[in-house]
């Protein structure tokens, strides 16, 4: 992976810096240009500042009924939500900022085996898309749908997310016992000590 991650950035470095006049020509009147697009712009941060790394390979991860487009260890995409109770501006990467893992539910419905009131705050943030508050969980709503979008997420789907923002496992209405012991892989059993950072060794691999 960091083989993989240093090839992308000096990559992109070697053409902006080519001292070839073809490619420097290349690079004024078409590269620029495209640039000052926003779906390319936004595609090129991501290549260049690493946010859409991911671990597909990774040891942690998880097989499941896939329930969203994404696949275990892809990164979670952010998005700007609104507290279902409060009604205040959120953005779902600050809603998960935090040591510990968080379940995302795409509905009230994927809940329904999930005892959310079970889990201290310290080992699992609980965030369901929904309208109406829901006891033991963040509620949030997604402004027209760009969230749903992005994951295309099953109201019945549930995804558990990694401390930093990469899926680990997803399932269609999972259970209190199921989520428990995918907390225990990465964090631990309930009560052990957690390390000096707060957060669990999720790079042992080395990756």
């Amino acid at each position: 992976m960091a083989r993989d991650v240093l090839a992308r950035s000096t990559d992109i470095l070697d053409v902006v810096m080519s001292p070839n006049p073809l490619v420097a020509f290349a690079v004024q009147r078409l590269v620029l240009p495209l640039l000052s697009r926003p779906r390319i712009n936004r595609a090129l941060a991501g290549r260049v500042s690493q946010i859409d790394v991911g671990y597909p390979d990774g040891p942690l991860n998880v097989p499941g009924r896939r329930v969203s487009r994404l696949r275990p260890g892809q990164r979670v995409p952010d998005a700007r939500l609104a507290e279902a109770e409060s009604g205040r501006s959120v953005r779902l990467h600050r809603l998960m900022r935090g040591p510990a893992p968080v379940l995302l539910a795409g509905g009230r419905e994927a809940l329904d085996g999930v005892d959310a009131a079970a889990f201290p705050a310290d080992r699992l943030v609980v965030i369901v898309l929904d309208d109406e508050p829901y006891t033991g969980a963040t509620a949030v709503r997604d402004p027209g749908g760009a969230l749903r979008r992005a994951l295309r997420i099953e109201r019945s789907g549930a995804l558990l997310i990694r401390p930093d923002g990469h899926l680990l496992w997803q399932a269609r209405r999972p259970t209190t016992r199921e989520v428990a012991g995918h907390l225990d892989r990465i964090s631990g059993p309930a009560g052990r000590e957690r390390p000096p950072s707060g957060r669990p060794d999720l790079h042992r691999d080395g990756r």
